[in-house]
């Protein structure tokens, strides 16, 4: 059945993730409030192929004074699903957003003033799981999997400065016993998509918070298709 709901909790080639030997914990998150993925897809007419960032697709409106910026709003992670059919149980859905929201907060917060509030010097950045065509694996069920989007905005006004789609689709282990070992191989790219972000915002001119050292340009954790 399709249809379009966003997960409680807080890439485009195939990747079938082996079975990893660690275990992710997932721990605490905040509520979504809003739907962070809906105006942020691949088919999005604003987002276009940029040779200077890794991303699948992005969108960088011109002319931004990057440089007034002092502070990051992060709202809270999400999982945005369009077939319910086809989605990662409830159990695992939080457990990505928890990942995803507690990773971006650890890695913006080395480098940037994290607020709660809307403020002139603010960006509002959301980031979400968005449902990607499932993986198929011999006779066994459909795999799903799922990419990261990444939404920029001017706090106070709401304006879309950025925006970009991961061009990676990460799926669960196929034959894991439990939603930490389905998932736990996603974890080094949600530090990689972390990452990266924290150095393109440094890159783009947004100040860092006082006694912080710029962030070093990240690898890729593993092949990228």
């Amino acid at each position: 059945m399709k249809t379009s709901t966003v997960s409680h909790a807080s890439r485009t080639g195939i990747v079938v993730l082996a079975l990893a030997a660690f275990g992710t914990s997932c721990t605490a998150t905040r509520a979504v409030r809003t739907t962070p993925a809906e105006s942020l897809s691949l088919g999005d007419p604003g987002l276009q192929k940029n040779p200077d960032f890794p991303a699948a697709l992005v969108y960088v409106k011109p002319d931004v004074q990057w440089g007034k910026y002092s502070a990051i709003e992060l709202e809270s992670a999400g999982l945005y699903v369009t077939d319910t059919s086809d989605a990662p149980s409830p159990e695992d859905q939080t457990l990505l957003a928890g990942m995803l929201y507690n990773t971006m907060t650890e890695e913006l917060g080395k480098y940037f003033d994290l607020v709660t509030t809307s403020a002139p010097n603010a960006l509002r950045l959301r980031t979400a799981w968005t449902q990607a065509p499932s993986a198929k694996v011999g006779s066994s069920p459909p795999i799903p999997q799922l990419r990261i989007t990444t939404d920029v905005r001017d706090s106070a006004s709401g304006e879309r400065l950025a925006a970009a789609v991961d061009g990676r689709a990460e799926t669960q282990a196929p034959f894991a016993q439990s939603a930490d070992d389905r998932w736990s191989d996603v974890q080094p790219w949600i530090d990689y998509w972390s990452k990266r972000c924290a150095w393109q915002l440094w890159r783009l001119g947004v100040q860092l918070k006082p006694g912080a050292t710029p962030p070093a340009e990240p690898k890729k954790p593993g092949p990228f298709s």
